[in-house]
């Protein structure tokens, strides 16, 4: 874990059974259309990841928790939403940006994290769409761990909204993205369900 940005101190970090080899932090990266302060309020991390005996990176993975959808009450809410998708698209541009720079056509990288958004997100595309990069979505289909206390139309949720007197949404905030590297060799994905 690098200290980042958050002034509630929310960070992001890596717990790996396989030797980490370098990191880089991007806490201080800026997007061209607010280049006045950091994009990335908690970090976009970049974690090499090494063979058992350190000889070899396997892959690079990249972990970031993008801009939530929460407005103070204090601010006019249709407002909020908009400066907090911009943030989160301009997040997203500045990830690409990064990964391109980074790695290398037909590399082995991992991006994961807390997207804020659902896969399909427009303030997402311009990562997950990016055709230079060709990410292919590791939860497309994952299994449960535990069947959930609700019937579900999919397994690839990871956060659910109820709003009152409406039904629940569900939607997968949590990604993995693979390069077509790693897609390949990708066997299976899980959710960890909990009982609440």
């Amino acid at each position: 874990l690098i200290e980042g940005n958050d002034p509630r101190l929310i960070d992001v970090g890596v717990l790996s059974k396989l030797p980490i080899g370098g990191l880089t932090s991007w806490q201080h990266a800026i997007h061209s259309e607010d280049a006045g302060r950091p994009i990335f309020s908690r970090d976009a991390l970049e974690v090499e990841i090494l063979n058992p005996s350190r000889t070899e990176t396997l892959f690079l993975l990249y972990i970031n928790h993008l801009k939530s959808h929460f407005v103070d009450f204090r601010t006019d809410p249709v407002e909020g939403a908009r400066r907090n998708n911009a943030t989160r698209k301009r997040q997203a541009e500045t990830l690409a940006r990064i990964i391109k720079q980074r790695t290398r056509p037909g590399g082995a990288y991992i991006i994961t994290g807390d997207m804020n958004d659902a896969v399909d997100s427009e303030y997402l595309s311009p990562l997950t769409s990016y055709t230079e990069l060709s990410l292919v979505n590791a939860l497309t289909n994952p299994t449960e761990t535990q069947p959930f206390k609700e019937v579900v139309p999919t397994t690839a949720w990871t956060h659910r909204f109820k709003e009152s007197g409406k039904p629940a949404h569900y939607a997968l905030f949590d990604h993995i993205w693979l390069s077509p590297k790693l897609a390949a060799a990708q066997q299976q994905a899980s959710i960890d369900r909990r009982t609440l």
